[in-house]
Order: C-alpha cells, then structure tokens, then sequence
C-alpha cells in the first residue's frame, strides 16, 4: 500500500462521504467482497496506529459527533481510546465496511442516542454490524456453494453413460471378467439357464 498510495490519497479516496454513497447498500458482502479495499488492520500496517485510529477512525466518529442531535458530544479523552479499541477488535473490517457501518449508525439502525454520543453504544451497535455481516456473508457463500454445486452435477450428468453403455464398451475377454451383467445379460443369462435346467430335468424324467 505504501509502494501505492499515499496517506494523502487513501484520505481522499476514503473520506466520510463515503458514508452517504454506501448507505444505500443492504447486503454488506457485496462491501466485504471488494477485494481491494484495504481493511484497518492494514491501514495500521502500512502507516502506522496513529494515522489508522487517531485520523482515519476518528475522522469518521467525529462526522457522527457531529451529526447526532443530542447535548453531549463525544470528547477527545472518550474519542481516541474508543478509535484504539476498534482498530483492536475490528480490524478485520475494510474500510467500506466501516463507512457503511457508520453510516446505520446514523440513521438509527442499531443503538440510539438519548442526550450524548455514548461510545459502549458505538461498540455495542459495531457489535450489531458485526452479526449482520456474518449472516450475509454466511448467505451469500452457501448461495455461491450451492450453484457451484448444481453446476458440478449438471457436468457429471452430461458427462457420464450408463452402465450398459460402458459395459458394451468392453472386449468379450473383459465381459467375461466382469462380476456384474446389465440387466438385458441377467435375463439372457436367466432365460438359458432356465432352458438347460428344463432339458436336464426332461431327461431325468426319461431316465425313469
């Protein structure tokens, strides 16, 4: 990331606004699956703590600060452990991911606020997220899985012959070999048989 981009153009190309473009989205894999979105954690790694918690996650909070309507606002000694924690525990998220995430934050999908911005509400509500986006992701493999699947099946079935034509498709000396007969063979089996125990059995009647 460093070697790509700079602070600069990672702050630019993920600034709050991107809160209000994500908002409309309801399924959180189609974020998750952005493969090259860089997450938090990688944020920290290739810039460091200071630029992934107390910049980048706090600049995101404060636009929420800012825009919940109650009296008491989250202050910097609330603010920047509250950052620390969720690159901790979240650092897993992209940064899309969490744009979204803040973004039902503000329109009240998950905990309210009732007169200051409480940040084990914040935790609690990312706690929230994070269950929403297991059940997606959860959804959208198992959907990805099944058709995968169904695909595989498909193939077999175009693919594959009976057993009849694969044992026509044997020499004699390997039919011979074989310990089990199509159905067609059971019967001409059954049938000759039954014609040799018939002539076998009107001699023994002779024979007395």
């Amino acid at each position: 990331m460093r070697r790509t981009y700079n602070i600069i153009q990672i702050t630019e190309a993920y600034n709050p606004d991107i809160q209000v473009q994500v908002a409309a989205v309801n399924d959180v894999y189609l974020l998750y699956n952005q493969n090259d979105t860089p997450t938090l954690r990688m944020l920290e790694q290739a810039y460091g703590q200071e630029y992934a918690s107390r910049v980048w996650i706090k600049t995101q909070l404060v636009i929420l600060n800012d825009f919940v309507g109650v009296k008491n606002k989250l202050e910097d000694f609330q603010i920047n452990p509250l950052c620390d924690q969720i690159l901790v525990e979240y650092g897993g998220l992209n940064l899309l991911e969490f744009c979204l995430f803040m973004a039902r934050l503000r329109s009240g999908k998950y905990e309210q606020f009732y007169g200051s911005v409480d940040p084990m509400l914040i935790l609690k509500s990312l706690d929230e997220f994070m269950e929403d986006r297991r059940r997606d992701i959860k959804r959208n493999v198992d959907a990805i899985e099944k058709a995968q699947n169904e695909k595989e099946q498909e193939e077999w079935r175009k693919n594959s012959i009976s057993f009849e034509e694969w044992y026509n498709r044997l020499s004699e000396e390997e039919k011979e070999k074989c310990l089990f007969k199509p159905t067609t063979d059971v019967k001409e089996s059954t049938s000759l048989i039954g014609k040799v125990v018939g002539m076998l059995s009107g001699k023994s009647k002779k024979s007395n």
